[in-house]
């Protein structure tokens, strides 16, 4: 291989030449390309009948920032002064250079476009260990559209189609026409959030392609379930108060409980159920709380010396009681992720009109709850003929039912996020993750 070949392989890897600059001259602009861990085999994008597919790309490149995109990451001024002739490229070896070069960028826009940008993974727990990559490398993919002359339709077939990406990309062109000088600050802040969220679409959009999947964002409040870009639920949630905030995650939900006990989490026992107990010694048995020694026997609290526990020393474990003022409420899903919370119902539903609607101690409570069991529950009819009814019944046992099919459950966090009419909100960073200051 021609040394300059080789460097531009190299190239591909690192970093893009800075417009103007010689295959010789080892300028090149910072934009790191980790995803490309081998450069994909170089498309002829130049040669001696011209320059046709460069236009077309140049093209696709100009729309960057219409797909919430930063331009300069894909170094399309190189690409324009290749297609407008001001970069010159003497001999064989700096075509191929060239066309190298172009391949790597191609490759790296086309996989940003469906994909989202390299690196980005938007939760604090992957449970699916998922990542958005495609069956086929999108190196690959462009291959065969140039080999078969579609690539002139390459764009259509990589960008993603579901109305979550469509209502984004749609409020995006909204606020970029409105710019003017006086509005370019406050508007400039709103763009980076739609342009943030289009990028977790993209992360999650294979996912997204047809399987159901049930996506909460926290800073709207809701739970969005679709199948097939279908919206099948869209309903109005409680997450976690900053102090307790909910953490993103993507996970199976594999099973629903009906009338479950609410096994207290050790740092809400400790911190607030043991201080009221010492307040008042009928607390726990008033609340319908059971506690439990180590072998999981139940304590009778009352010969309990409250007063000599603490959060270094509670050798017990406190559980709420199935029944109507359960904290769980009727119903609760469960998942895999390392905090130990749930979707569940409550029977706190006034707190649902508010909002700003952050409570709970980071599990997510779903105003529809029976609504989503039904949906999730629909291939057990018998059991989704004792759901039609929102009414609790009294004295019931906890009883767990598998889903026949687990579903994907997706909880993000983006201050601009599309509702159930696809219409783009923006919400308070409520947990002081983004800084967008919309």
């Amino acid at each position: 291989m021609p040394y300059r070949l080789y460097f531009a392989a190299i190239a591909c890897l690192l970093m893009f030449r800075l417009p103007g600059a010689s295959a010789q001259s080892g300028l090149y602009a910072a934009t790191a390309f980790p995803r490309l861990n081998t450069p994909p085999a170089a498309i002829s994008w130049i040669n001696e009948e011209g320059s046709p597919l460069l236009d077309t790309l140049y093209r696709y490149l100009l729309q960057a920032d219409s797909l919430g995109l930063p331009p300069e990451d894909y170094n399309v001024s190189y690409v324009q002064t290749l297609c407008d002739g001001r970069q010159q490229l003497p001999d064989q070896n700096d075509t191929a250079f060239a066309n190298q070069e172009l391949t790597c960028i191609a490759t790296q826009y086309f996989h940003d476009v469906a994909y989202g940008r390299p690196g980005l993974s938007p939760v604090d727990f992957n449970g699916l260990h998922y990542t958005p990559e495609p069956p086929l490398p999108v190196s690959a993919q462009l291959a065969d559209a140039v080999a078969e002359g579609r690539f002139g339709q390459f764009m259509t077939r990589m960008e993603p189609g579901n109305s979550l990406y469509r209502a984004l990309k749609k409020s995006l062109q909204h606020y970029r026409d409105m710019i003017t000088d006086t509005l370019r600050a406050p508007l400039a802040a709103r763009i980076h959030a739609i342009q943030a969220a289009m990028d977790q679409v993209r992360w999650a959009s294979r996912y997204l392609a047809g399987q159901p999947v049930i996506i909460v964002n926290l800073p709207s409040a809701d739970l969005q379930f679709y199948r097939n870009d279908s919206l099948l639920l869209y309903t109005r949630v409680i997450p976690g108060k900053p102090a307790t905030p909910t953490h993103t995650l993507c996970s199976t939900i594999t099973s629903a409980e009906l009338y479950p006990y609410w096994s207290v989490p050790h740092r809400i026992a400790v911190k607030e159920l043991l201080p009221e107990q010492r307040r008042n010694p009928r607390f726990l048995e008033n609340n319908q709380f059971q506690v439990l020694d180590a072998r999981d026997r139940i304590v009778n609290p009352r010969h309990i010396a409250w007063q000599q526990l603490g959060p270094g020393h509670f050798p017990y474990r406190l559980r709420q009681s199935t029944g109507c003022d359960n904290a769980m409420g009727i119903i609760k899903f469960s998942f895999n992720s390392p905090y130990d919370i749930y979707l569940h119902d409550t029977p706190s539903k006034t707190l649902f009109m508010f909002e700003r609607r952050f409570y709970s101690h980071g599990c997510i409570r779903v105003e529809e709850a029976m609504a989503l069991a039904r949906i999730l529950l629909a291939d057990k009819p018998e059991v989704a003929k004792s759901l039609l009814s929102n009414e609790c019944l009294k004295h019931q046992a906890p009883e767990t039912i598998m889903l026949n099919q687990p579903v994907y459950i997706m909880v993000l966090y983006n201050t601009a996020w599309p509702d159930a009419f696809g219409k783009v909100h923006f919400y308070q960073d409520i947990y002081n993750l983004q800084h967008f200051n919309i």
